[in-house]
């Protein structure tokens, strides 16, 4: 069973290197803990993305530093999504709260 982590993650944005020049900057919307692994749920903030697009990624630690992993399986990364979306339904109490949680989090 998934659960939510509270981080201090939530709501600040960061950037992911997609390839050598190319940047891309995310809002964090929700970690999330599923079979001892962490996850963190991201809305990239790019016009070329759809305005409710969310990202999954792995946090991965070596102790010191955070690093974020993409799933590579399809089939592990669908099952990943349907707990973030439970998670971020029960978070939010209804889909229409996602608008007002984007904008506290500075998403436009």
């Amino acid at each position: 069973m998934a659960k939510i982590i509270e981080s201090e993650l939530t709501g600040n944005t960061f950037e992911i290197d997609l390839d050598e020049d190319i940047k891309l900057e995310c809002t964090a919307l929700l970690m999330f803990e599923r079979e001892g692994r962490m996850f963190l749920a991201a809305h990239p903030m790019d016009e070329f993305f759809d305005e409710d697009e969310v990202m999954i990624f792995e946090i991965m630690s070596d102790g010191e530093e955070l690093e974020i992993a993409d799933i590579d399986d399809e089939d592990e990364y669908d099952e990943i999504f349907e707990d973030f979306e439970e998670l971020f339904y029960e978070y939010t109490e209804s889909v229409d709260d996602y608008e007002i949680i984007d904008e506290e989090f500075g998403a436009e």
